[in-house]
């Protein structure tokens, strides 16, 4: 497992460019797509305060970061099968458990630090310094452990099923598009219409973001709890079938 953290270090940050195209898109989300926004929405009611539209979706970005390892989870899988290096995993000491376990570790820890560069810049712009307090940020990072479990164990689901590039592609992007706006991320799902909120209230990154939002606005949702054993519930479904198509890849 550490000889698969080491070469994920290596090969994400063998180049400068490699390194900044990871941070390059939460970055401009925050700097652009935020800054305009505010302008336009405001300020948003949460509970008894109201929150600029910066700090309100800061949190959801948070979620989409977890949301983004199913892409990355999906497309390194396929393309270490097609080069093999999942066979040569498998002849050697290493196993392809611990191949999974070295992938999450690194792409949970390199999430981590997306999440804390997203949360500075957000704190800059805001203006606005978030309250931190030890019980919230525990909740914060069981729901980063959770949450990141989930996207990369499905991400690693379809890569083991569905290989081909061009299907993959075509998955990422038909699944993307409605698990980020039928969420939470952008918008309070209370706003939305009836159908679309059915969807996102079996969306996970809908929780995910409830849960970022109302760490990083010390204002956790009444059902937190509740929230927190959804995702544990998924996670431990994902994970288990994800290691069990693992075992089973033909290499």
């Amino acid at each position: 497992m550490n000889a698969i953290i080491w070469r994920e270090i290596k090969v994400t940050f063998s180049s400068i460019f490699g390194a900044v195209s990871h941070f390059a898109t939460p970055v401009f989300m925050i700097l652009l797509f935020a800054t305009a926004l505010s302008g336009n929405i405001g300020k948003i009611a949460m509970a008894d305060s109201q929150v600029s539209y910066i700090e309100f979706f800061a949190p959801g970005l948070f979620g989409y970061m977890t949301f983004f390892l199913f892409g990355t989870s999906f497309s390194f899988l396929s393309l270490d099968s097609r080069t093999g290096i999942l066979s040569v995993i498998a002849m050697s000491k290493a196993s392809l458990t611990g191949y999974f376990w070295g992938k999450y570790i690194f792409q949970f820890c390199l999430t981590l630090i997306k999440i804390l560069l997203i949360m500075m810049i957000a704190v800059i712009l805001a203006k606005n310094l978030p309250e931190v307090t030890l019980f919230n940020s525990a909740i914060f990072i069981i729901t980063l452990i959770l949450g990141a479990g989930i996207w990369f164990s499905l991400g690693m689901i379809g890569g083991i099923y569905l290989p081909r590039e061009d299907v993959r592609a075509v998955v990422i992007t038909l699944v993307s598009l409605p698990l980020t706006f039928a969420s939470s991320m952008y918008y309070g799902i209370d706003r939305m219409p009836a159908v679309i909120r059915w969807i996102a209230l079996i969306n996970p990154l809908t929780y995910i973001c409830n849960l970022f939002r109302g760490c990083y606005l010390n204002n956790l949702p009444a059902d937190y709890l509740l929230q927190l054993l959804i995702l544990f519930i998924v996670t431990i479904v994902a994970l288990s079938f994800a290691l069990f198509s693992l075992s089973k890849v033909k290499l």
